[in-house]
């Protein structure tokens, strides 16, 4: 789907393929770390978590542009089409995710774009459905993201182990936190209430 998305990149700009990206909060340190850029030229962040970023880009064909206030100059789109399309993009892609399942713990698998489920809590309600019933989710990485059931004890401790053996020194490894959904709004899950 990535490939598909990448040649939609045209040279006219009002067909601007618009990527929707999750980082975390190295992202922003990194960025504050170097040479502090004007704030034109900082990417569009917004907290989704208070571990996890969303921020906006672009594909060259070879790497992921972030996207600023600069960038939305240049290609003449608003911040409001930046959203509408990233948003759309990553709904698009997310159609061909690939789910492993195992007896305890799923596995969703989607180059560059695995993390970006969290921006769709139909997604994760599909997901549910499938599972029967809610879902304990970590987004560890930008091409995979596991989960288990909420409601089973063992599968729990079992998705705590596979966390536990990830490395995250990656460069696109996120979060080691758990979430679920309640309704719409992401929730972060806390050790203690799986103990219970």
């Amino acid at each position: 789907m990535i490939s598909y998305l990448k040649q939609r990149l045209n040279k006219d700009k009002s067909d601007l393929v618009v990527y929707p990206l999750i980082k975390n909060r190295l992202f922003l340190q990194r960025l504050e770390s170097g040479n502090q850029p004007h704030l034109e030229a900082m990417p569009f962040c917004k907290a989704i978590t208070p571990d996890l970023l969303l921020t906006f880009a672009i594909n060259d064909g070879q790497d992921f542009t972030s996207l600023n206030p600069i960038l939305l100059a240049k290609y003449n789109i608003s911040e409001e089409q930046m959203w509408d399309r990233g948003l759309d993009t990553g709904f698009a892609a997310i159609q061909n995710s690939q789910v492993i399942a195992s007896e305890a713990v799923w596995e969703i698998r989607l180059d560059e774009m695995a993390a970006c489920t969290i921006l769709y809590p139909s997604f994760w309600h599909g997901v549910e459905q499938q599972m029967g019933g809610p879902v304990v989710i970590n987004f560890a990485h930008k091409n995979f993201v596991l989960c288990a059931r909420k409601n089973n004890s063992e599968h729990l401790r079992t998705l705590i182990n596979v966390i536990n053996e990830i490395g995250f020194e990656d460069t696109h490894s996120l979060s080691s936190e758990l979430y679920t959904f309640e309704g719409d709004e992401i929730q972060r899950v806390e050790l203690r209430q799986i103990d219970s």
